[in-house]
């Protein structure tokens, strides 16, 4: 273990008990036993224990399973990555156990199950190994006919017992893990897990113990970066969303169609590539800054409705979750593949903005400052390995429209005499309730008129600088008056000279 701290053996036969400060442990074996499970559980006790914790883990690209692992490194102290060798490997099957050991450490320990795997003699001077039965004890421990269906449960208790973790915490996770399932399930589920920490560790003559962390303030949150990035769309006032599944832009997907709901907004799941990101572009146009997103394969796909967007000046967030490959490539392996295709995908003249978060917690704010960006420069965001935007110089930053008088004396105001104009803060919130009827009528009166385009303008930025960036109001004013304005050709020289 890193940095263990050996406390002195105990008197009676007893195991000796090692304080250590962080452990890396390597489960591999099938996808369908529930390996990612077992490092699910380890990674949520961890964040609940006041601990930081990092995680890797491979999935087969199959859909009926096939080999698999999930490495934890759990620490009671500072935690910036995975780990690269194991200080213990649970192997599930010969394939596990033949595949691994080169990434466990030299006197490191690999726990095994005696009825898949045979240890390999010229391996056992160089690791401690500890083989026990763990489908045939999980049988027992839960008998009826799902054979050894909980295995993973098991050997998490085996694990537990091994790391002396927090029991309690532990039962309390597997519970949340199965609420809504049959209490049957439940209670197999916890029987497994109590009998793997009720059986002997065999020939192991020495437990862990991490020593206790030191207290954060908060509470911690243990997410993965497509979690990350998900919360923060919601966070940063997406509303909308539309798009079409492929692995591992998916995970954001499915978060998205199950939370935007609760906060009045939905995400749609299209027939193609294509229709996603019409759909996407179609919604910020009529006044959210909607989000899409795909892997390389389908950001091929989306280019030149990409195109069309940046051209159209209209406010867009791209996720492209990279895996590797050319074409279809390797749906469950990741890489940097696609930075080519984020910063020159697409034909004519569309400068962009590259963004890339930097581990998870940056992909939650960074995906806040995409979708910011994308409402500021009224253009196009990839994030992860993202994109901007087209570069908008008619954009009057610099010039503050504020209302003063009312949208009827000012129909007929030209373009230098609206830069003139300036509110009273308290006249702001007076207006917020009236302004969508008044811009509106504005509208059907004179839909034409530079003047009263110019005001809804004003109207927007004033909103947009004082008010939150995400309400309604505020986006609707702006993606009302944008789609025009920006191309009117009497405006050119009043937004250029303000």
């Amino acid at each position: 273990m890193s940095d263990t701290i050996t406390g002195a053996p105990s008197s009676g036969g007893a195991k000796k008990i090692s304080a250590i400060n962080e452990a890396v442990i390597r489960i591999a074996g099938n996808s369908q036993d529930g390996i990612q499970a077992i490092g699910g559980f380890l990674a949520r006790l961890a964040g609940r224990s006041e601990q930081e914790v990092m995680t890797f883990m491979t999935i087969p690209a199959t859909i009926s399973g096939g080999a698999s692992i999930f490495q934890v490194r759990m620490g009671s102290g500072e935690v910036l990555s995975s780990g690269d060798e194991a200080d213990v490997l649970l192997a599930f099957y010969q394939h596990s156990y033949d595949a691994h050991m080169g990434s466990l450490k030299k006197g490191g320990i690999v726990l095994f199950d005696s009825d898949h795997v045979v240890a390999k003699p010229e391996l056992e001077k160089d690791y401690h190994h500890v083989g026990i039965p763990i489908s045939g004890l999980t049988v027992e421990a839960i008998g009826g006919t799902a054979k050894d269906k909980g295995k993973n449960i098991y050997a998490l208790g085996l694990i537990a017992k091994m790391f002396d973790l927090n029991l309690p915490k532990l039962e309390k996770l597997i519970g949340e893990r199965f609420t809504g399932k049959d209490p049957s399930i439940l209670n197999n589920a916890l029987a497994a897990f109590h009998a793997g920490y009720a059986h002997s560790l065999g020939n192991l003559l020495e437990t862990f113990k991490f020593v206790d962390a030191q207290k954060k303030d908060g509470h911690q949150v243990v997410m993965n970066g497509n979690e990350a990035i998900g919360y923060g769309l919601i966070a940063a006032g997406v509303r909308f969303g539309a798009g079409y599944p492929i692995t591992p832009w998916t995970d954001i997907m499915e978060l998205l169609r199950r939370e935007l709901p609760k906060y009045g907004g939905s995400f749609i799941q299209c027939e193609d590539e294509i229709a996603s990101i019409s759909m996407a572009i179609g919604a910020s146009y009529a006044g959210r800054v909607a989000v899409t997103g795909s892997s390389g394969p389908g950001i091929a796909l989306k280019t030149e409705a990409l195109g069309w967007a940046i051209m159209a000046e209209v406010p867009l967030v791209v996720i492209d979750v990279q895996r590797g490959g050319p074409s279809t490539g390797m749906p469950t392996n990741i890489e940097q593949s696609d930075l080519n295709i984020a910063i020159n995908g697409g034909h004519g003249d569309a400068p962009r903005v590259v963004l890339a978060p930097a581990n998870v917690e940056d992909c939650f704010y960074m995906a806040i400052e995409a979708v910011n960006i994308a409402r500021k420069v009224r253009g196009l965001v990839f994030d992860p390995p993202p994109e901007l935007t087209c570069d908008l110089g008619l954009m009057c930053e610099k010039t503050q429209f504020l209302l003063r008088d009312s949208i009827d004396a000012l129909i007929n105001m030209n373009a230098s005499d609206a830069a003139s104009i300036c509110i009273r803060d308290d006249e702001i919130d007076q207006m917020k309730a009236v302004i969508r009827k008044e811009i509106e009528a504005a509208v059907r009166k004179q839909p034409d008129r530079v003047g009263s385009l110019l005001k809804l303008l004003a109207v927007s930025r004033n909103l947009e600088r004082i008010a939150d960036m995400s309400t309604s109001i505020a986006e609707d004013v702006v993606y009302l008056v944008e789609g025009r304005i920006m191309r009117h050709p009497t405006l050119t020289a009043g937004r250029n000279g303000g």
